[in-house]
């Protein structure tokens, strides 16, 4: 047998079992009364001991019933199987009391009544067939329809055969539409309950209403989220307004939900639509809405959700944004009066034959003071670039020791005032030029020596470079300070922590290790690791991954030969000499002071050029060299600028030379303060080949001319 055939074999004996237990509760209680009326009023029927012996009986049976109550469904079998065979007794017994007509119909009765019932609760055809002879046996023994022996036996074995093979198709036939009606009950009770528990668990509330805004459909969810009952929905609804600036539909004018919903239902739309958010019992609600048809009707089929999470998110992520606005307009604007402080301190100190001694200390001082300046933009530059996710590095092949060496050189001047002793060693065995980016690695120092000079009192403070065993650098600031106590050293690359130490005050909110520690995790994958003993000083490292997969031959020749100093200045001195064509060069700005630092770094390389105060100018200057047959060869370019900034300049230049208007496409340089990701990435989206930082040391601006000028 099949698992419905048994499901739904199990399901009709329960359903008959229960009819059971009521059937002989009803009559047991009946009998009761009965015989206690019988007390009452000295009726000697009821009380006589045919009539107590009915009455234990019964009594004793509906005992018998609800005990198997809890049995399984083949013991419940049975028991109906039994009821139904003392039915069958009760009406043969009652038959012999009657004439032999009625007797005969009695008989009758009794095999299609109780015969039918066990058709039903019978799960086997060999029990069914018993069933069936035994019904024949006893037609045969009380002489039913047929009076003559040989007559009687003739015509039984023949209704037996017709009747077993005829109740058998019936049987089978009933058994299977019985089977079917029961499975097609099992799956929409099952599809039912399916969707009450989705109806009820579903997260957005769910409302349907017809054209005359009546409510066809909701979800429990929905009153919960409207804080309505049932009878005040539609009040609800018709009392809901969009928030100000939170309706996103434009069906109509009005800020009303019902208004909106009622377009929808006189109007064809086919697509889901948002409609806006409101604002009911404290909870911001977003609705969402599609037509549909209810019962061959035009209907709206609307969702509504809580958004508060959302709308908190979204004021955060604002917050965040302006705070990252805030910071990059900040950055810039040190940025460029920076660029020009530290050009003309330079300046100043390379013409030191004019000035005194104590002159040129102080301006060293100026230009130290400038350039630690730098590293805290820097660091509140790559703040801000981890607060809207963007923060990355840039690889590159650069000089282990000019990296190192200006770091103490700029810190020599802090540690001989407190009379430290700032020292470096490279391992022998690491190479002159590693790739990584020298930028963040020469930051990641700074902060550390900077650190070190703060809680060092006495002694020195070293920088240590050496190759692991995994040919990883090790690069290690070490100093003879108080040291940092075990409870402490978690918080050390905590942000917004503020270090104060007896008799040193208060050292800042610790955004220098917190960017530091960042930044050691994307140059060699690992956090700076501390080791501090009180009162002997500590010593904070961390790994640098330095080799390309594939060096170029050029490194490796360098690295190999070790004459570098002897091939660099050769170069520059062929880009040069004076016997060199000099070819133009635009430089565009819209600060003075910027233009003058760039245009004295390019009068240092003898190059002349013209100046620009923002892109439109930049663009006719451009047209006009065209027209004469003097184009530019190459463009410094300014991003944020008035007018038309550095970006818009860019493209339309490009556009003129794809256009045909300009014979003539010079080669364009970003110079900016702004040196995010972004700005980088726009930059060259923009039609630029290169970009420069502001500030950005002469050597590496010089460089970048002789790579596109040339």
């Amino acid at each position: 047998m099949t698992k419905i055939d048994d499901l739904w074999w199990e399901q009709e004996v329960e359903n008959y079992y229960k009819l059971l237990e009521r059937f002989t509760l009803f009559s047991t209680l009946i009998s009761v009364l009965f015989w206690t009326l019988s007390l009452i009023y000295n009726f000697e029927y009821y009380s006589s001991p045919g009539w107590i012996c009915v009455l234990v009986t019964g009594t004793f049976s509906s005992t018998i019933v609800k005990i198997f109550s809890t049995k399984r469904a083949k013991c419940k079998s049975l028991v109906l199987l039994s009821y139904s065979e003392v039915l069958n007794f009760l009406l043969s017994y009652i038959a012999n009391f009657m004439k032999d007509d009625q007797s005969q119909l009695i008989e009758t009765i009794a095999f299609l009544v109780v015969f039918s019932f066990q058709l039903t609760i019978t799960q086997s055809k060999l029990l069914f067939n018993i069933l069936l002879l035994k019904f024949m046996y006893v037609w045969y023994i009380n002489d039913i329809f047929f009076e003559d022996e040989q007559t009687r036996i003739f015509y039984c074995c023949h209704m037996i055969f017709v009747i077993i093979c005829f109740l058998n198709i019936i049987y089978s036939h009933s058994k299977d539409i019985a089977c079917e009606k029961f499975s097609y009950r099992s799956e929409l009770e099952t599809s039912k309950n399916r969707l009450n528990t989705i109806k009820e668990s579903f997260s957005d509330g769910i409302i349907i209403l017809s054209q005359d805004i009546t409510i066809e459909f909701f979800n429990p969810r929905a009153l919960q989220l409207l804080s309505t009952s049932s009878e005040n929905l539609i009040e609800t609804l018709k009392s809901a307004h969009y928030i100000e600036n939170r309706k996103a539909s434009n069906f109509i004018p009005t800020n009303n939900l019902i208004d909106d919903i009622s377009y929808l239902l006189n109007n064809t739309q086919q697509s889901e639509i948002i409609l806006g958010v409101t604002l009911i019992s404290s909870s911001n609600l977003e609705w969402r809405s599609i037509q549909i048809e209810w019962e061959n009707r035009k209907a709206v089929f609307l969702t509504v959700r809580d958004v508060n999470h959302w709308i908190e998110l979204e004021k955060k992520v604002a917050c965040d944004q302006m705070k990252t606005l805030l910071l990059r307009s900040v950055s810039h604007e040190l940025r460029t009066p920076l660029n020009s402080i530290l050009h003309f301190t330079g300046d100043l100190i390379s013409s030191s034959h004019t000035w005194s001694d104590q002159e040129v200390k102080k301006l060293m001082m100026i230009s130290i003071s400038g350039q630690q300046m730098l590293s805290l933009i820097s660091d509140l530059l790559d703040y801000s670039q981890i607060l809207i996710g963007v923060f990355s590095i840039h690889k590159n092949y650069c000089n282990l020791r000019e990296i190192v060496q200006n770091v103490c050189d700029l810190f020599k001047f802090q540690a001989e005032k407190k009379n430290l002793y700032i020292c470096y060693r490279i391992d022998p065995s690491l190479p002159e030029m590693i790739y990584t980016d020298h930028m963040r690695l020469s930051q990641v120092l700074l902060n550390l020596v900077s650190n070190a000079i703060k809680y060092t009192l006495e002694g020195k403070i070293e920088i240590t470079c050496t190759l692991t065993t995994k040919n990883l650098m090790k690069c290690c600031v070490e100093d003879t300070g108080i040291g940092i106590e075990e409870t402490a050293m978690k918080n050390t690359f905590r942000f917004m922590k503020t270090s104060n130490v007896p008799n040193l005050g208060p050292k800042g909110n610790g955004i220098g290790l917190y960017i530091s520690n960042l930044l050691s995790r994307q140059l060699g994958n690992k956090s700076i690791k501390v080791q501090s003993n009180i009162g002997k000083g500590s010593a904070f490292y961390f790994k640098v991954d330095i080799f390309e997969e594939s060096l170029p031959s050029e490194i490796l020749y360098r690295i190999e030969s070790n004459d570098s100093e002897n091939v660099l200045p050769f170069r520059i001195g062929k880009f040069y000499s004076k016997k060199e064509e000099r070819k133009d060069v635009l430089i565009v700005d819209d600060m003075e002071f910027n233009l003058e630092v760039l245009g004295s770094i390019l009068k240092s390389g003898e190059v002349n050029y013209d100046e620009a105060s923002n892109g439109k100018e930049a663009v006719e200057k451009v047209i006009e060299k065209d027209c004469v047959d003097k184009p530019y060869k190459l463009i410094v370019m300014d991003c944020e600028m008035p007018e038309m900034n550095g970006w818009e300049a860019s493209r339309y230049i490009n556009q003129l030379y794809r256009q045909g208007k300009i014979k003539y496409l010079p080669q364009i340089v970003g110079h900016s303060a702004y040196c995010s990701d972004d700005d980088i990435k726009l930059c060259y989206q923009s039609g630029m080949v290169e970009f420069l930082p502001k500030p950005c040391s002469p050597e590496k601006i010089l460089s970048t001319l002789k790579k596109f000028y040339m």
